[in-house]
C-alpha cells in the first residue's frame, strides 16, 4: 500500500501490527513488532508529506520510476568501468539475472532511515539491518530454499517462535527491484544499492542470528 501510495490503507494496516499469541513470548519479539509498527507509521507519514510537497513544487523533470535510480547509476559507471560490472552484486550482468549465486544488495525506498537486505548465496544467509535510526544490530537468517526468480524462503527462530519471509525479484530475471513478503503476507519493495557500501554498514553492526 505504501509503494502504491495508498497511504490511508497503509496507516490502517500498520496500526494493526500488534503481536497476539496464545503463549507468552519474549520481550525481544514484542519489541520487534512494536518497532516495525512505529517505523511503518512514521515512513507512511513522511511519504505523505513529501507527496504533498512535490505536488506544490513540481520538479523541472519527471521523477524516475521505482528501480530506475540504480539502473542509471550502473549505466553511468559503465563509461569508466568494465561492461559487466554490477555495483549492487558480485555477479556479472548475465549471472545476476539468475538470482541464485553471489551476493545482492538492496535498500528501502524513501523514509527517514534506510532499510537494507543483503542476500548472500555464497554464505547461505540473508542479512537485514537499518541505517540512520540508531539501530546497531543486524539480523542474520539462514536461507532455507529457493532463488530470487521464484522465491527465497528464510525462517526466523526466536525461542519457541518461528516465522517466515519470502524474497524475490519483482519481475523474473530483472534484479533491479526486490520484493520482500513478511509473515503476514504484506509486501515491500527495495531498490538495488551499492554493494560495497552495504557490506561496510553490515560489518559495523552487531550480528544477531535467528
Amino acid at each position: 500500500d505504501i509503494n502504491n501510495e495508498d497511504y490511508d490503507a497503509a496507516l490502517i494496516k500498520a496500526n494493526q501490527l500488534y503481536l497476539v499469541t496464545k503463549t507468552p513470548v519474549g520481550n525481544e519479539l514484542k519489541k520487534k513488532w512494536d518497532n516495525t509498527r512505529k517505523a511503518l507509521i512514521k515512513q507512511n507519514e513522511e511519504l505523505q508529506k513529501s507527496r504533498v510537497t512535490a505536488s506544490a513544487n513540481p520538479a523541472p523533470t519527471p521523477k524516475a520510476n521505482i528501480g530506475s535510480s540504480s539502473t542509471s547509476v550502473t549505466n553511468k559507471k559503465a563509461t569508466t568501468a568494465p561492461k559487466d560490472t554490477i555495483d549492487y552484486s558480485t555477479n556479472d550482468s548475465q549471472t545476476v539475472k539468475n538470482g541464485n549465486t553471489g551476493i545482492y544488495a538492496y535498500q528501502s525506498i524513501g523514509g527517514s532511515y534506510a532499510v537494507y537486505y543483503l542476500i548472500d548465496f555464497d554464505s547461505g544467509y540473508v542479512y537485514y539491518f537499518t541505517d540512520g535510526n540508531g539501530e546497531e544490530t543486524c539480523d542474520r537468517v539462514r536461507i532455507d530454499s529457493g532463488d530470487l526468480n521464484s522465491v527465497v524462503i528464510i525462517t526466523y527462530h526466536d525461542g519457541g517462535d518461528t516465522w517466515q519471509y519470502g524474497l524475490h525479484f519483482k519481475w523474473k530475471s530483472r534484479p533491479e527491484t526486490l520484493v520482500v513478503q513478511d509473515s503476514n503476507g504484506y509486501e515491500y519493495c527495495y531498490n538495488t544499492t551499492d554493494l560495497d557500501t552495504a557490506l561496510k554498514l553490515r560489518d559495523s553492526k552487531s550480528i544477531k542470528d535467528y
